[in-house]
């Protein structure tokens, strides 16, 4: 039961290191954009000037950051959870050997049988 428990706490620092990694970047990016963003002195350009790539760009990073970051986090966790679920050992499930399928004896593999001596 120690193992275990010594092997499930050794599996968690690494996550646990990369979400505090994590979460201290969204607490930066929320102060300084708290103290720094002033929403009144956005200047606004023409349409014409500015490409549709760049204005969704400029809308992501200064409106939705949060939002966008969130998202982002949640979409990284999916991926980690999803490889963790996939990599995982199972019992009772059947794999071919393919060094044992290599070293076949090839006369004991297929038995000819002539049916007109069986009559």
């Amino acid at each position: 039961m120690r193992e275990t428990n010594q092997v499930l706490i050794h599996l968690l620092l690494f996550p646990l290191f990369i979400g505090l990694i994590i979460a201290a970047e969204l607490i930066t990016l929320i102060w300084i954009n708290s103290s720094q963003f002033n929403i009144n002195s956005l200047s606004i350009q023409e349409p014409d000037q500015v490409s549709n790539t760049l204005a969704l760009g400029k809308e992501l990073f200064t409106n939705y950051i949060l939002s966008f970051e969130i998202a982002g986090f949640i979409l990284l966790l999916a991926i980690i959870i999803s490889i963790s679920l996939t990599l995982r050992t199972r019992k009772n499930v059947k794999t071919q050997i393919a060094s044992e399928q290599i070293n076949v004896d090839p006369s004991t593999r297929i038995k000819l049988v002539d049916l007109k001596e069986r009559d």
